[in-house]
């Protein structure tokens, strides 16, 4: 456990919110501050969701290191995707395109932060751990403690200062793990059962009620494996980690262009290009010196052959 939630843990014992309660607010940072701290990490993991009409399973490998993340489907279509920390890059294996995004211009695959696991109902690609626990913009208040799944929680309830007076509720332990979080008519479950991977839950279950109060949709993320403080190399944060085929379309969609294609190791502007990369690639010292004698051996030769020819001309 590092320092900063240490520190947390401390102020909330010593001052608390109330007789016997800690401060609402303090349990909310310590959430965020925990999840922030979850370190560069490697995951296999799989997402299931079902409806009445559909039912969707995958699974997929995730590299991370704070905002940064690669995602690599491993069943279903081969998408792949990765965020540098400033633009999103996938690749839709159905139409063997390259797509440049921002993170709000959301795909059908799954991209999120895996560091919101547990804290929100839905897995949008925007989300970050702060949008997930927006306390600074909500009034919070202590609704007092109780019991999830034989833990014992202190159930938070934020409230954002908008016109629709939007809320959130969270169940929260004293080592800042979320239980469970309410929202939007979604009830969210989190379970922590891989002792050698604290930071995140392994499984989160979430289902979604109808007014009727009859369940419509079921979300279900699972942590399979988990390895912390990998090195991860560069050049997973690049085109070249997804490893795209040759020929692949490369488009910006924040502009709506084309910008080219992928030849193996580069944007190249020409599909022949892209799938000859000879074409494309700079020649050798040694290829230029022997282009340039040739071309040198050959204008000698045809100004001696002028020469000679002028002098039989004049003759």
């Amino acid at each position: 456990m590092s320092f900063a939630v240490v520190m947390f843990i401390g102020f909330i014992t010593e001052s608390g919110y109330c007789a016997g309660q800690p401060d609402p607010v303090a349990l909310l940072q310590g959430v965020e501050a925990a999840r922030l701290q979850t370190p560069p990490s490697t995951l296999k993991m799989e997402y299931t969701y079902s409806s009445q009409f559909v039912n969707n399973r995958r699974e997929f490998t995730v590299d991370f290191d704070g905002d940064k993340r690669r995602f690599i489907t491993t069943s279903g279509p081969d998408d792949k995707a990765f965020f540098d920390g400033k633009q999103a890059v996938i690749y839709d294996g159905s139409t063997k395109r390259i797509e440049i995004r921002n993170l709000n211009e959301q795909h059908l695959m799954q991209f999120f932060d895996p560091r919101i696991m547990g804290l929100v109902p839905y897995y949008f690609w925007h989300y970050t751990v702060e949008d997930a626990i927006p306390y600074q913009k909500a009034t919070v208040q202590m609704i007092g403690e109780e019991q999830i799944n034989d833990h014992k929680t202190w159930h938070v309830s934020l409230v954002l200062k908008d016109p629709n007076g939007y809320r959130m509720d969270f169940w929260i332990d004293d080592r800042f793990r979320v239980y469970r979080e309410d929202e939007n008519g979604v009830q969210t479950f989190s379970f922590y059962e891989n002792k050698d991977y604290p930071w995140l839950p392994s499984r989160v279950d979430g289902k979604e009620y109808g007014t009727n109060g009859v369940v419509t949709e079921e979300r279900q993320c699972v942590i399979l494996e988990a390895k912390a403080n990998v090195k991860l190399p560069t050049n997973v944060w690049t085109i070249a980690g997804l490893s795209p085929p040759r020929g692949a379309t490369v488009s910006d969609v924040r502009i709506r262009q084309r910008i080219g294609y992928w030849d193996g190791q580069k944007i190249v502007q020409t599909l022949d290009a892209a799938l000859n990369p000879e074409l494309s690639r700079p020649a050798s010292p040694t290829v230029r010196i022997i282009v340039v004698a040739c071309l040198v051996l050959t204008t000698i030769g045809f100004i001696f052959f002028m020469l000679k020819t002028r002098k039989r001309a004049e003759a």
